[in-house]
């Protein structure tokens, strides 16, 4: 298998249904709810499901805000095979503010002999260990692995400023099973300069190219 994770990056928005989000209750238009499941205050609807999930604190001396971020999928099997409502969100609650970014998370489907959902989980760097991926400090990474035999992955660095994300790290990794083959490359950016709502799935897919998606 060559890319084909990466390659998969490139479908943005195809869905029928997408995320609603209305003060702090999210749907997914035009699908059924069930129920709403709570999240530190925000209704979700029981279509999505929560992937993963942090929480951190972030500020100085002069006041600390505390931030919940969560990775949600709209996972669902058609009976054939596993599908997908929606893109998948990634949540940050802070207080009484909910935001919604869908433009970041893979919408890679569940293999039929997967149970794991293919998709982006939330690494936090330690000070301490060093062990982030990018010389830029960053609030969190998303961290994406893909297949086994040979594997791909991504990582995208993130900081908080003023209750917004911003890229501040991209990086597309592979290697095959006994390393004789490695590759890895990675681009920075200064905090500000790249919201990560200007970010697009088909990114990745450029980075693995080694082409800068922010290159002025």
């Amino acid at each position: 298998m060559l890319v084909t994770s990466v390659v998969a990056q490139e479908t943005t928005s195809k869905f029928e249904h997408h995320a609603n989000l209305v003060g702090n209750i999210l749907n997914c238009s035009a699908v059924e709810v069930l129920g709403y499941n709570d999240y530190n205050g925000c209704e979700i609807s029981d279509t999505y499901n929560i992937i993963d999930s942090c929480y951190m604190e972030i500020g100085d001396a002069t006041g600390v805000n505390i931030y919940h971020l969560a990775i949600l999928s709209t996972d669902y099997n058609n009976g054939k095979k596993w599908d997908l409502y929606s893109d998948r969100v990634l949540l940050m609650k802070k207080g009484e503010d909910t935001f919604i970014y869908d433009n970041v998370i893979s919408n890679e489907p569940i293999m039929d002999d997967e149970i794991i959902v293919p998709c982006e989980r939330f690494f936090i760097p330690s000070e301490d260990e060093n062990n982030g991926t990018f010389n830029q400090p960053c609030d969190f990474e998303l961290a994406y692995v893909g297949d086994k035999d040979y594997e791909v992955g991504w990582n995208i660095a993130i900081q908080i400023r003023d209750d917004k994300l911003y890229i501040v790290g991209l990086c597309v990794w592979e290697h095959n099973s006994d390393l004789t083959y490695t590759k890895r490359i990675a681009y920075e950016y200064e905090t500000g300069k790249f919201p990560l709502d200007r970010f697009e799935r088909s990114m990745i897919y450029q980075v693995k190219n080694d082409k800068n998606p922010m290159q002025e």
